[in-house]
């Protein structure tokens, strides 16, 4: 009887510790240290094992990014927020197919240290789930701002944004011998790139654009001085 109630025993405990059936990969944790004008995009992938189709949504446990007043924006498989939602839905991912997460994180030149801590579960079975942590600390590096030109130079929030059919971007060098405004994609395909003026400005934006997310960054002397991002509707 003993024998019995112990392989009753190991057969509960096989079955409640179940492997997870869907993996971070590279890892489910990012942490690095970058320059206070870095603009970053981490992907974190979801990788279905289930042997079937799997449904997936996330909650977001941790936030400490926006009160340090980086820029933040989070792209899933699903689409992009120009935020990071308090939860969501992954859709359903077939076997051995991802699901992903793409950070998008710029600096602006802020010094300090922040997270972001997202659960991820199956719909039916929140038991099987796992947690990703995005933690970043920017620090001013020595030799990125020593020039004044590239320190003082500016760039807008476009506006209007979002916008349809085109929007205004201004910039200012503050003497400095002019730069380039290079247009992306959140996938890092450069769109445009347009050569400006020394001292201010401004350009017009958004012709033959789709509805969509992009980054815009200026440079000055080769050095990237401020990105940003616009959204097309």
């Amino acid at each position: 009887m003993k024998k019995i109630i112990l392989a009753l025993l190991l057969s509960f405990v096989v079955i409640s510790a179940k492997a997870q059936t869907f993996s971070a990969t590279p890892a489910d944790s990012i942490e690095t240290t970058n320059d206070v004008n870095d603009w970053l995009a981490d992907i974190i992938y979801l990788q279905n094992n289930s042997g079937g189709p799997l449904t997936l949504s996330y909650q977001t446990l941790a936030n400490t990014m926006d009160p340090v007043g980086w820029d933040v924006l989070l792209c899933t498989n699903i689409g992009c927020s120009a935020y990071v939602p308090a939860s969501g839905s992954l859709g359903t991912i077939a076997n051995g197919d991802s699901a992903y997460f793409n950070l998008h994180t710029g600096f602006v030149g802020i010094a300090g240290t922040g997270e972001i801590k997202i659960r991820v579960y199956e719909v039916g079975n929140p038991s099987n789930d796992d947690t990703i942590t995005y933690r970043y600390h920017a620090i001013d590096m020595t030799g990125i701002s020593d020039n004044n030109f590239v320190e003082n130079a500016q760039l807008s929030q476009n506006f209007p944004n979002p916008f349809v059919n085109s929007t205004v971007i201004k910039y200012n060098f503050n003497n400095a011998p002019g730069g380039k405004l290079f247009i992306s994609d959140l996938q890092g395909k450069k769109i445009a790139e347009y050569d400006l003026n020394p001292s201010a400005g401004e350009i017009i934006v958004g012709e033959n654009m789709e509805a969509g997310v992009y980054i815009y960054s200026l440079y000055c002397e080769g050095k990237m001085v401020s990105t940003r991002k616009m959204i097309v509707q």
